[in-house]
């Protein structure tokens, strides 16, 4: 059954409060889904960075069994269908929020802020640092080598995303200087994560 409503309030089926807005948690019945709905609200949780990641997990698999087309199949192919693109659209939204990257992404753009293809800035002398950092990352043949330049990269990816999660907690977000000053450590902090990767695929190939 799909209840014709895209309004958040008492479920017209069974008149408990619903606290998801296109699904009644009690008894299972799926609403109409509202437009525009972000990954936080699809899956019940606070619009935040500093995401607690158990509840996340527990609100991913809880919304996982509820939406699975599976239980549908006596409710008709409508339904079943409903259900199958919900669940495609949890599976996007926890792939999005649980990556702190994507996430954060997706906190820009809910405020307006400019996407990475709009705004590839970084900041001064960033780009050519990188490019010496990955010259000697090439250039590395044994592990010593490789975990020096760990013991320089991870910490400033570590600095990067502190300096990301500061300006999406802080009280004045999303103000537009600071969603620019976001759009910018979001860019550099995604050069860090690669080569971080880069790094440890390094060593985990030297290892194998």
């Amino acid at each position: 059954m799909i209840e014709e409503t895209d309004n958040p309030g008492d479920c017209n089926t069974c008149g408990v409060q619903r606290e998801i807005p296109y699904l009644c948690e009690a008894c299972g019945v799926l609403t109409r889904e509202p437009a525009r709905l972000d990954h936080f609200a699809r899956m019940g949780l606070p619009r935040t960075f500093n995401l607690d990641r158990e509840q996340l997990e527990t609100a991913y698999l809880k919304l996982s069994r509820l939406l699975h087309p599976d239980r549908r199949v006596r409710e008709g192919a409508a339904v079943q269908t409903k259900a199958m693109v919900l669940s495609a659209r949890l599976n996007e939204a926890y792939t999005t929020l649980k990556d702190d990257i994507a996430r954060a992404e997706h906190l820009l753009a809910l405020a307006g802020g400019p996407s990475a293809d709009d705004d590839k800035r970084t900041p001064p002398g960033f780009l050519l640092e990188q490019l010496e950092l990955r010259e000697a990352a090439e250039e590395a043949t044994d592990a010593a080598a490789l975990e020096a330049l760990q013991a320089k990269v991870v910490p400033a990816a570590n600095a990067a995303r502190a300096r990301v999660a500061e300006l999406l907690t802080g009280s004045c977000f999303p103000d537009k200087e600071l969603c620019a000053a976001l759009r910018l450590e979001l860019n550099a902090l995604r050069y860090w994560t690669s080569l971080t990767t880069e790094l440890e695929q390094k060593l985990a190939a030297l290892s194998a």
